[in-house]
Parts: C-alpha cells; sequence; structure tokens
C-alpha cells in the first residue's frame, strides 16, 4: 500500500511516500515489485521506484556491546551474549561503550556500544535454510582518524564489506547502516570482523 496514493503537488514541492508492507502469508523468499509515480510534469512521465522484500523465517536483533534495548520502531534487540549454542559473539573481543550524542539516528545506544578486538565472529544456528538480510549498524565512537580502521566483514565466505572505514564513510559519532542478501543452507550463519 502507498499513502497517498493520488495528489497534485505544485513546481518546487516535495511530498513523502509510505510504503506498508504485508508479510502475513508469505513464504520465506526475495519479493520484488515496483512503485510507479505517473505525472503530467513536461519532463516527467513515468517513474518507476524498485522495492525489494527480504522474507525470512529467523529474525536476530543484536545490540553489539550493549544491553536489551527497544528502538524507536518498538523493535526489540537483544544484549549481547557470547555464544551459548545458538546465537553470539565468538573468539577475543571486548566491549567498547561511548555517551557522546550519535548523528543521522534516533536510537543513539545501538550506536553508543560496540565490539573491538583483531578477529571476531557472530554465530547464529540452527538456522532454516533460506535467504536472509542481514543488516549492520555502525559508528566510529572511539575517535579513529580516516585510514586508522579498516576492517572486512564476512558472511561466512561472502564478503559483505572490504577494508571498510566508517571513519572515511561518515565520520565520527554518526550512524550508517549496511544491508546485504545471504543464502544460508547449512543451517549456521557466521558473520565474521577482521581487522
Amino acid at each position: 500500500d502507498v499513502a497517498p496514493d493520488a495528489g497534485t503537488l505544485e513546481a518546487g514541492e516535495t511530498e513523502d511516500l509510505t510504503l506498508t508492507l504485508d508479510t502475513a502469508g508469505l513464504e520465506a523468499g526475495v519479493y520484488s515489485a515496483s512503485v510507479v509515480i505517473d505525472t503530467d510534469a513536461p519532463r516527467g512521465g513515468r517513474l518507476t521506484v524498485p522495492v525489494r522484500l527480504v522474507v525470512t523465517p529467523y529474525l536476530r536483533s543484536v545490540n553489539v556491546g550493549g544491553d536489551a534495548y527497544t528502538d524507536g520502531s518498538d523493535e526489540p534487540w537483544a544484549e549481547d551474549q557470547a555464544f551459548d549454542g545458538s546465537w553470539g559473539y565468538e573468539y577475543e573481543s571486548r566491549s567498547v561503550r561511548v555517551r557522546r550524542d550519535i548523528a543521522a539516528t534516533e536510537d543513539d545506544p545501538l550506536y553508543q556500544d560496540a565490539r573491538v578486538g583483531r578477529t571476531y565472529a557472530y554465530r547464529f544456528d540452527d538456522l532454516p535454510s533460506g535467504t536472509y538480510e542481514v543488516e549492520l549498524h555502525f559508528a566510529e565512537i572511539q575517535r579513529r582518524q580516516p585510514t586508522e580502521r579498516l576492517f572486512d566483514v564476512t558472511a561466512d565466505a561472502q564478503p559483505l564489506l572490504v577494508g571498510y572505514d566508517v571513519a572515511e564513510d561518515v565520520g565520527l559519532d554518526r550512524a550508517v547502516v549496511h544491508r546485504f542478501t545471504v543464502e544460508v543452507t547449512d543451517g549456521l550463519l557466521r558473520i565474521r570482523f577482521l581487522n
């Protein structure tokens, strides 16, 4: 559903459209659609906006390095934990925390805590086979300047980010989100962070 589904704008005006998707009854998988906007503007015509929806049979949001948290959309984030046979972090790492405001988010607590180490991973076991969306939230909270912290992120053998530098990408104390689609076929997803 798109709202509003009709309207009139004067030259130079803008209006946000809200897209609502209902996943009730959908099988796990990737769904594609388009929102088509018709206009009678002299140079307008038709604008097509692609929409991609990933429906997964499993959802786990983790406040890495931090406590349980409910975000502004009422979504719960689990407290960080070591791997317990179901999910959690593996290998040598430690959590760090700041209390400074984080730009580009209303959910500062998700970005004020982090986990750091040479190499560590988050492991998720007993996942149903299927397509998953992995959403990674970052902020450079340790005041590392561009080129001082570069790291790779993989999902099993699939590279997600290579030589990524949060400070170079968005600056210090500023939130950024990256989304990736991964396939799970063996019940295990391990997201590795390599410095």
